[in-house]
């Protein structure tokens, strides 16, 4: 059996947009991955939060940057392309980052490094990076306006909102309550929410502190 110290040394990283899902499954396959490999994981981080928000809102992504430039780290593995996160210019910039510190990034669904063995792009990688980053945005950017059109759509088409007076429901039961949490979890702003939505700021900041 190879001694660990000689393995390529990688980070793992595991992400998940909300604290109702869980991120087991991907880092069982990744872990399995690297041992396939005979990959070395010096360290494992994992978090519950919203891909939309900026790299330093999401602590232990920045963390592991930090403890990436601070190792002779080769490769951080994620699960798929959007675990980097769905702004892109911090997927850019996160990437560009990485590649200077000659840290190749491997995307487990893809079967994709962005950095070949000479700490060289791949042109695969600079292709993905390139589309991915700006489709995640797009589609960050797109929601709302779907949501708001829809909900447009259906109040035109009279569509009744509102509730018996003297009722309270589960904050499950919430109208368009999954659309607001997929909007909190994208990292829309509260306003931005109500409007899509036609839901009070009040219940959007309690079904907000349902999901933390």
């Amino acid at each position: 059996m190879d001694k660990v110290e000689n393995r390529p040394g990688v980070v793992i990283y595991v992400r998940v947009s909300s604290q109702r899902q869980e991120y087991d499954r991907q880092l069982k396959e990744l872990k399995n991955y690297c041992g396939k490999n005979k990959l070395s994981v010096k360290a494992i981080y994992k978090e519950k939060v919203s891909g939309a928000k900026t790299r330093k809102e999401r602590p232990k992504f920045d963390e592991c940057l930090n403890y990436i430039k601070n190792n002779k780290i080769e490769k951080l593995i994620v699960w798929e392309f959007s675990r980097l996160g769905r702004r892109a210019i911090d997927i850019q910039l996160t990437i560009s980052e990485l590649h200077d510190l000659c840290c190749s990034v491997y995307i487990y669904t893809m079967g994709l490094n962005t950095l070949n063995d000479k700490c060289q792009e791949t042109i695969e990688g600079r292709l993905v990076v390139g589309i991915f980053s700006q489709l995640a945005e797009i589609e960050r950017e797109n929601i709302t306006n779907r949501l708001q059109s829809g909900y447009k759509h259906f109040r035109e088409s009279g569509g009744a909102v509102g509730r018996k007076e003297g009722y309270r429901k589960p904050i499950e039961h919430t109208k368009n309550y999954k659309t607001i949490c997929k909007m909190l979890s994208l990292g829309n702003k509260l306003k931005d929410i109500a409007a899509a939505t036609d839901v009070s700021l009040n219940t959007i900041r309690k079904v907000r502190a349902s999901m933390e």
